[in-house]
This record gives structure tokens, sequence and C-alpha cells, in this order.
């Protein structure tokens, strides 16, 4: 599978707002929001270094593990994205 389209199958990028736009919500959310931004994209990175290291391997037992754990990349940096979402809402309710 070429590396573009295992791409397109298991990372999922989005454009995230900036908190720091927002004047109301407090130094300690902007901060946690930054932080479960930065572990998010690192998922995602890590995610295409994996993906990059299964197309290279030859033995497919390993080439299944890979892609289980570049799913869970995924799945664990959508789950810190729709916290961080969260997080945003409920600072911005509180202000």
């Amino acid at each position: 599978m070429a590396e573009a389209a295992i791409k397109q199958q298991y990372v999922r990028f989005t454009v995230q707002p900036r908190i720091q736009e927002l004047p109301l919500v407090s130094r300690t959310t902007r901060t946690l929001c930054k932080t479960l931004d930065q572990v998010a994209a690192n998922n995602e990175t890590a995610a295409i270094a994996v993906m990059r290291a299964a197309e290279a391997s030859n033995d497919q037992v390993l080439k299944q593990q890979l892609l289980n754990v570049i799913h869970r990349l995924n799945v664990d940096a959508t789950l810190l994205q729709a916290a961080r979402q969260e997080v945003a809402s409920e600072g911005l309710k509180r202000a």
C-alpha cells in the first residue's frame, strides 16, 4: 500500500482554533490545551514514522502489529483533540 494511501486511512489532520486568541480563558486552560495539542501532534507524527517502518517491513506479522500501533496512536490523538475541545469549551463557559 502506498504511503499516501496509508496516511489517508490512518491519519486525520485537523486544524484547531488557537486558544490564545480568546482573552477570557485562564492561563491554566491555555497551557492544558497547548499540552493536549502537542501530545496529539506527537502521536500523529509517531504514527507516520511507524507507517514508514511498516511499509519497509517484509514480515507480515510485524507489519500487522505496526498497523495496530498506528491505529491506536491515531485513536489516542483523536481522543486528545476531543478532550482539548472539551477543556477549551469549559474554560469559555467559566470565563
